[in-house]
């Protein structure tokens, strides 16, 4: 993994102080994850040449994309938003994690879901990525960013130990 620090966001609310966020990246193989943490009030603008988030998961806290609620701890699929501006508005002091794409023609190869029991690979293309928390897969503890190219047709043998993991299938 590396980061990346996009920046440090200062924007001013209605009553003129200053909003702070942290916007990093993290590179992956097939993927990158967004990561912002910021403060109930802040507003984010994305034009739609630079937006690939097509998941948004929120440790916690939640905001408003383009008058859409995003709740807490919620995988949340924002594909929608791909291919047009995005104005974030959060609503409570937030920590994001996005999973975007290389590619936007891609973005349909895509789905994710949160899982929370053992299971077996069924996909060619699967990642299992720690959202949250110090769940145990297969013996290993994992942390917050974890993750792994699963193997099609292995058993995951999973205890959740207060995490939180998702699944990234690409099917192309």
């Amino acid at each position: 993994f590396w980061w990346e620090d996009i920046n440090t966001d200062k924007s001013s609310n209605i009553w003129g102080w200053i909003i702070v966020a942290r916007l990093t990246t993290r590179k992956c193989d097939d993927f990158v994850l967004c990561i912002a943490t910021g403060k109930q009030g802040y507003k984010y603008e994305e034009d739609h040449l630079s937006r690939r988030s097509i998941y948004n998961y929120f440790v916690y806290g939640s905001g408003v994309i383009n008058g859409e609620y995003v709740p807490e701890r919620t995988l949340y699929n924002v594909k929608s938003h791909l291919y047009r501006k995005v104005e974030y508005i959060a609503q409570q002091d937030f920590y994001m994690i996005a999973f975007n794409v290389f590619d936007k023609e891609d973005a349909d190869n895509w789905s994710g879901t949160i899982i929370d029991s053992s299971f077996t690979c069924n996909a060619n293309n699967s990642h299992l990525l720690c959202l949250d928390g110090n769940p145990i897969v297969n013996g290993v503890e994992l942390k917050r960013y974890s993750h792994s190219k699963l193997e099609r047709n292995k058993h995951y043998d999973i205890t959740m130990n207060g995490g939180v993991l998702a699944i990234f299938d690409k099917y192309k």
